[in-house]
């Protein structure tokens, strides 16, 4: 008798982490002090008691099972199921040590390794109880006493132990009373009798949903078992009530009442199901008796009406073998017979042709058709029964004998489904079987057919295939000089493309990688690739075939020393190996005046490169050139369009693209950005007193410093003489931009040392923000302009703005910086990042 069935699982984890409590070794328990109480056991939570702690404890046992394994210890107030390693005989009173670990179930259990009898003491008080205390988890294995009206009595064995089972109902609930010894056992005198019962509390319980499914009092002895008086007289002095009657009362299944009825059995599954008919009605019975009875007997019957799947049926039944008995005669029914509902639970025979056959360990289950209708005939086994039904062909019609069990939708709803379950393996009979023309038989026939087709097929192509090998013969040679003249054709035309790009101005990468692409489609099977040489070092433009690892190799190598550069490098750095299988050609590229821009390489089989692959190697090289001169003039003369020639900073063009694009910015950040207008103080008097040439090296110097100033994100140009402008972009807040004006002022403190000329320098700056001073690049402009002119008519050398977002104390002032170095604001309080 198992004390509990665990339904589903604690978690994904829960199984893999007892297997690793389980194979600890038994020094790391040892190395754990062990619970030496039970009430500390059962405080433990189910996380806690999975680790497998230590236990030694002991306790006086209310409830042994040595047949299966159950152990239930008590300890004044706590109480404990134990489960042990091996059988131990231990009688109720006995008071015994257990040691072993904890483990985790409904409630904290005991996994004992040795359980040791110390003595003998008297059996603890029993704490009385109702159902709904029972339940509580706080009793789970607690010797107590409950009291209740038996509805149900049966004896059972179960793994070689005699048990007697009686099912006792408490406030409408009912409680299994298992019971070990039950001398002069009657079950006719404890129907519907008041008992009073003492024993531990267990029972069966959902572990994952952490609730009990039903309660269980293990009971050692018949002693334990209070009759509080008679219930019953016996089934001979109560009224049968015929089953027909029964099935057609609706009273009963109102009210819980005891019924009793007879009939002839149908269908036995000792420990779950009795069908029983009598004349044309057939009765479902649950029960737990695993009394031996044969189909044909006559029995009669009690136990509690209820609805089982829409139909009337007994509930926790009791059965009597009584004489007589006739055969009950099966009734031939068809598939519509029976989805009519009226043959629910009767002895009935129907044909029908087998569709499919499953065999398993417990069941056999075979599906018939009956006119285009499906249904199933099962076959409950038992454990000495081993396959005991034929196989039967798909397409056998067969007759089964057995009882009907129908299946309806909801509660007295429309029949949905039946099946029929036979007693025997006699109970299915061979009408007619199955044609030799079956699907099996049908794929092996046209399996030959196609076989033999496949075969002609075969000969056919292959006779087809010889003659078509002779007219491809004859139309390569005309393919071959078409595509001569075809491949020529589209070099042509792939030339003009790569002349397309280059006049285009096209990125540099893009007009190598077709020009490589040409050259290796004149020359195939070869790998190749192109060099730039930058810093006089070869950088890798068409890595299609190089991998990263070799293209790094050529980083030191330097192209002007060497008429074959790469080819070199391949060698020498080991490309294709130490000893190349592969003939490596190269060639510098040099531009118009004889300069080394780079080279072109290709890796082939032996020999030397064919006329026309010399022609695509040169014209390839000469086409690079080309596009690199051509590239280089272009981004000469955009530099020279977008930069001043004298400082080399941004021209007004460039300035007026970066504003837009720094005000954009700052429109989609939320965030500040400021131009400041620059006009040195006195440069005239630069020009005039020291001549042109130290006003122009003046200029380079004021914008060095300037640059130094400024944060990478921010530019610095040149729209005058002497006047610039700052974008300043990426502000956080208003009060930087003034911080980076101060900077600028206080770099022109510094007197300027100029061709053994001292020159001191001031500068004037207008400051306007956006979004506070303009909403747009020309007034921001604009408005700096205005505020540049106020710092001039102010004196010069000072910021002038007039932003309202600025701090207290900061807007609408022009400041003045005409302090020495010692008064200049020190770098450890600015926040900027400038340029070194």
């Amino acid at each position: 008798m198992l004390r509990m069935v665990t339904i589903g699982f604690a978690g994904p984890w829960a199984f893999p982490a007892l297997l690793f409590v389980a194979a600890m070794p038994p020094q790391a328990h040892s190395a754990r002090t062990p619970l030496t109480s039970i009430q500390a056991v059962r405080h433990l939570t189910s996380v806690e008691a999975a680790h497998a702690m230590p236990v030694d404890v002991t306790g006086v046992v209310t409830y042994s099972n040595s047949a299966e394994g159950d152990l239930f210890i008590q300890q004044g107030d706590s109480w404990i199921y134990v489960q042990p390693d091996k059988k131990y005989s231990v009688a109720p009173g006995s008071r015994v040590e257990v040691r072993g670990t904890t483990g985790a179930s409904y409630t904290t259990q005991i996994l004992a390794s040795s359980v040791q009898v110390t003595g003998q003491a008297p059996l603890p008080q029993p704490a009385f109880l109702t159902y709904q205390e029972a339940v509580n988890r706080a009793n789970d294995c607690r010797y107590v006493t409950m009291q209740g009206i038996v509805r149900a009595a049966s004896h059972q064995t179960t793994a070689g132990s005699s048990l007697y089972l009686l099912r006792m109902e408490d406030g409408g609930q009912m409680v299994d009373v298992v019971v070990r010894d039950y001398p002069q056992f009657s079950p006719t005198r404890l129907l519907d009798s008041p008992v009073r019962v003492t024993g531990a509390l267990g029972g069966t319980f959902d572990v994952t949903n952490d609730r009990i499914l039903e309660l269980r009092l293990n009971v050692s002895s018949s002693r334990e078992i209070q009759l509080l008086h008679a219930g019953g007289t016996g089934m001979a002095t109560e009224k049968l009530m015929p089953i027909a009657a029964l099935l057609r009362s609706n009273e009963l299944l109102k009210v819980r009442h005891r019924v009793y009825t007879s009939g002839t059995v149908t269908l036995y599954d000792p420990g779950e199901n009795l069908v029983i008919q009598d004349g044309n009605s057939g009765l479902l019975v649950k029960t737990r008796q695993t009394d031996p009875v044969s189909i044909g007997q006559q029995v009669e019957v009690t136990g509690f009406a209820t609805a089982m799947d829409g139909v009337a049926g007994l509930d926790s039944g009791q059965f009597f073998i009584v004489p007589g008995g006739t055969a009950i005669e099966p009734h031939a029914i068809r598939f519509a017979d029976a989805m009519t509902g009226l043959y629910d639970n009767r002895l009935v025979s129907i044909e029908g042709r087998v569709i499919s056959q499953t065999r398993q360990s417990h069941l056999d289950t075979i599906v018939l058709d009956s006119g285009g209708s499906a249904f199933s005939v099962i076959f409950r086994k038992r454990p000495s029964d081993v396959d005991p039904f034929p196989t039967y062909p798909a397409g056998t019609r067969i007759r089964a004998t057995g009882v009907c069990t129908v299946h309806v939708r909801g509660f007295w709803g429309a029949v949905e489904s039946f099946q029929v379950q036979v007693r025997s393996p006699r109970d299915i009979a061979v009408v007619a079987k199955a044609s030799w023309w079956t699907l099996t038989h049908l794929y092996v026939v046209t399996s030959s057919i196609l076989g033999f087709a496949l075969l002609a097929l075969i000969w056919g192509l292959r006779m087809r295939w010889r003659l078509l090998n002779k007219e491809k013969q004859l139309r390569q040679k005309s393919e071959q000089e078409a595509l001569r003249l075809s491949t020529m054709a589209r070099m042509e035309q792939q030339r003009s493309h790569i002349l397309e790009l280059i006049n285009s101005f096209q990125p540099l990468p893009i007009v190598l990688t077709e020009i490589q692409a040409y050259a290796d489609q004149m020359w195939a099977g070869v790998r190749g690739y192109t060099h730039l040489l930058e810093h006089r070092r070869l950088k890798l433009m068409t890595p299609r075939y190089l991998e990263a690892k070799a293209a790094a190799r050529l980083e030191d190598v330097n192209p002007s020393q060497s008429l074959e550069p790469c080819a070199e490098a391949v060698r020498s750095r080991g490309l294709v190996g130490p000893n190349p299988p592969l003939n490596v050609w190269s060639r510098p590229i040099l531009s118009s005046r004889g300069e080394v821009l780079g080279t072109m390489t290709f890796e082939g089989t032996g020999g030397d490169p064919l006329p026309l692959n010399r022609e695509a190697f040169e014209f390839g090289c000469n086409l690079a050139a080309i596009a690199i001169d051509n590239r280089r003039l272009y981004e000469d003369v955009l530099h020279r369009s977008e930069h001043d020639q004298l400082t080399g900073l941004a021209n007004r063009t460039l300035l007026q693209k970066n504003l837009e694009e720094v005000i954009e910015k700052a429109s989609r950040s939320h965030c500040y950005a400021a131009l400041l207008y620059l006009d040195l103080d006195d440069f005239k008097n630069v020009n005039d007193s020291y001549t042109h040439r130290v006003g122009d090296a003046y200029l380079i110097e004021v914008a060095q410093r300037f640059k130094t100033c400024l944060r990478d994100c921010d530019t610095l140009g040149r729209i005058g003489g002497d006047e610039f402008i700052v974008l300043l972009a990426n502000l956080q807040a208003p009060d930087t931009a003034l911080r980076i004006a101060e900077r600028l002022v206080f770099a022109m403190s510094e007197p300027f040392a100029i061709e053994g000329h001292t020159i001191t320098g001031a500068v004037s700056i207008g400051l306007a923000l956006y979004p506070s001073s303009s909403s747009s690049a020309i007034e921001i402009v604009q408005k700096a302009d205005r505020e540049m002119y106020a710092a001039k008519r102010a004196g010069g050398n000072r910021v002038s703005h007039s932003i309202s977002d600025m701090p207290p104390g900061v807007a609408g002032e022009a400041h003045d910086f005409g302090i020495s170095s010692a008064d200049a604001p020190g770098d450890a309080d600015s926040a900027l990042h400038l340029h070194r």
